[in-house]
């Protein structure tokens, strides 16, 4: 349960509370929190196929192309995980924005304010 402007609200209004006042950051969002998802179990596969073509590199059949390979996936993985925080980030500041203008002032300055964490 989290403190909204005096009112004990659970995640869940939080939720409809995004999807009501703006689907659009909300749809983007929950795209980019599943392909976050789906990109772990990829990135497991990739280094795992890293570690085992590098592992026969001292062998006679060496196995540097399927390496190089890999090593671009894990690379393209990171990228893709960095900038998907920042998109995240940057979506929440324009949902922060859309609440403050869609929300009355008073819960606004209410939910904001230090001063009101401090007489709880």
């Amino acid at each position: 349960m989290l403190d909204l402007a005096g009112k004990k609200i659970s995640i869940f209004s939080l939720i409809k509370l995004c999807a009501r006042y703006s689907p659009m950051l909300y749809i983007i969002n929950l795209i980019l929190t599943v392909m976050d998802g789906l990109l772990v179990p990829l990135m497991l596969i990739v280094v795992a196929n890293f570690i085992d073509s590098a592992m026969t590199l001292t062998s006679e059949n060496p196995q540097t192309y399927i390496m190089i390979k890999n090593a671009i996936y894990m690379g393209l993985g990171y990228f893709y995980t960095q900038l998907s925080q920042e998109l995240k980030l940057y979506l929440y500041e324009l949902f922060e924005d859309v609440l403050r203008n869609k929300l009355k002032p008073d819960i606004i300055k209410k939910q904001f304010s230090t001063d009101y964490l401090l007489f709880e």
